[in-house]
């Protein structure tokens, strides 16, 4: 079986499955990104609970003619539907981010806080709780809702200088206190 993902974003274990299409609002995000769903149509990046992974990137442009020939999985513009992956409790993902994220910036790229409040580090603590906060990853903090724990350490794939980490998904999730 193929596995879903992208350089910065792979399920390693467990069975993804299709939530539907959505409307994102927002701009551009990552194939990848924690998204969540707001109304029966529409999905944003997700804070606390997520509904599912982006399954395609989200550009500014429609696709190039390269994309169009070469690409399997087809980014989309701004605006039109996109499918959302999900994955049970106790599915793996490897998720791997540039250093000094602080919050979502749509010239970053990778999908974890890598620096201030709930900064992940080479140095985060396998059995970690994680939250989502605006699509990223980061350690869960006061009042958050956890969705996973850190499992390892990972080696980066696109950079030596970024953090890439396994994350055991939690669904449902409880409070920090």
């Amino acid at each position: 079986m193929a596995r879903f993902g992208s350089e910065y974003f792979q399920i390693l274990h467990g069975e993804e499955r299709h939530v539907g299409e959505l409307t994102p609002t927002g701009g551009v995000a990552q194939r990848g990104t924690a998204f969540l769903r707001t109304d029966e149509s529409t999905c944003g990046r997700g804070t606390g609970d997520l509904t599912g992974f982006l399954a395609q990137e989200i550009q500014a442009l429609n696709p190039t003619i390269e994309e169009l020939m070469f690409d399997k999985d087809l980014p989309v513009g701004i605006g039109e539907k996109v499918t959302l992956i999900v994955v049970e409790d106790g599915g793996e993902i490897a998720v791997e981010g540039e250093p000094d994220v602080e919050e979502y910036d749509e010239e970053t790229l990778g999908l974890l806080v890598t620096t201030g409040t709930g900064a992940i580090t080479a140095a985060t603590a396998v059995g970690t709780d994680l939250s989502v906060v605006d699509g990223l990853w980061r350690v869960a903090q006061k009042g958050d809702r956890v969705k996973g724990i850190l499992r390892s350490q990972m080696t980066p794939w696109v950079a030596d200088t970024n953090i890439r980490i396994l994350i055991e998904l939690q669904r449902g999730g409880v409070v920090v206190a």
